[in-house]
């Protein structure tokens, strides 16, 4: 069986065989630089809420707390809404949230922080062999993909290396709404990297795309089922037949690899944590909505790929 947490053509979040939107960005990979490994021992202990903490060179990092859902083994017809599939929890994790130029109810550009480890990358499946095991330092993500307004708010900084178009292709256009502002960008890959470029420009914080270990590292959050919350391909939203409080992802899973257009109707991408459910370590639409980019360049399987958690690029 094919692992679906496994970036793989265009590192979609699907595995490469989906019709959803390519070219979604996320941030990660965060430079491994000391102050980012020190904080791994203060995170041993159990967090706080509210807990704060101080490196230099980074804006203060807070504990907040999000939810987390893992499906339940039979569904609740008692229930209402996420209860009647889901167990819901609280979790704490670690942020921090990156100035930008942004409008009031603009969704911020929230980092966390993704504690290192060991775990069994790929599978048996096509393009996910073999399956091998990768360590991977500390490093930030962030928390949703990048949003539009995120994204001509950084489109405006000075140059790195080349243009970017504040209003990629449509049906990405300029914001004209609140809700519109909040929805993934479609890009290229060389337009996410001067992306991150221009934004460590500004910040003067190593920003990068996460490479794809990091990313799998990230989206698994520790557990080993097909998905981050289970096995069930069901819980996928089928963007017509199940509310949105009934479900924590947006895509048609029984569609991967069919057209993007079905019946004459485009696939509908939803504003970044649309259902507001995270994975167990904070990340949010790790599944479905926009395919996201990594670091690495393409390759057909992982025969020499690296095992330390670094970009793999020609």
């Amino acid at each position: 069986m094919s692992n679906d947490q496994t970036p793989k053509r265009e590192d979609a979040i699907l595995g490469g065989q989906t019709p959803l939107p390519q070219g979604g960005l996320v941030l990660g990979g965060m430079e491994k630089i000391e102050k980012i490994e020190k904080i791994q021992d203060q995170l041993a202990n159990p967090l706080h809420k509210g807990q704060e903490f101080y490196l230099p060179g980074l804006p203060k990092l807070v504990a907040v707390e999000m939810a987390t859902a893992k499906e339940k083994r039979e569904p609740d017809y008692n229930a209402q809404t996420l209860a009647r599939y889901f167990d819901v929890s609280p979790i704490l994790v670690c942020r921090y949230i990156e100035p930008l130029p942004l409008g009031e109810d603009d969704l911020p550009l929230e980092m966390i922080f993704i504690s290192g480890g060991t775990f069994q990358m790929g599978s048996s499946g096509d393009g996910c062999i073999p399956a091998h095991q990768v360590t991977v330092l500390p490093f930030l993500m962030s928390r949703y993909p990048i949003t539009r307004a995120q994204w001509e708010a950084v489109s405006g900084l000075p140059m790195v290396e080349q243009y970017l178009d504040p209003s990629p292709s449509p049906p990405y256009a300029l914001c004209r709404n609140h809700i519109d502002a909040q929805k993934p960008v479609k890009v290229r890959w060389h337009d996410a990297v001067e992306f991150c470029q221009r934004l460590t420009q500004h910040t003067n914080r190593c920003y990068s795309l996460p490479t794809e270990s990091e990313w799998e590292y990230g989206c698994r959050a520790g557990t080993t089922t097909r998905f981050w919350f289970g096995d069930n391909s069901n819980m996928f939203n089928k963007n017509s037949d199940r509310k949105a409080g009934e479900t924590i992802i947006n895509c048609d899973f029984e569609r991967c690899g069919k057209s993007t257009y079905e019946s004459g109707k485009p696939y509908r991408v939803t504003p970044v944590n649309f259902f507001n459910i995270a994975n167990p370590w904070g990340l949010c639409d790790m599944h479905g909505n926009v395919g996201e980019w990594c670091l690495d360049h393409w390759k057909y399987n992982y025969f020499g790929a690296p095992v330390d958690g670094t970009a793999w690029i020609d």
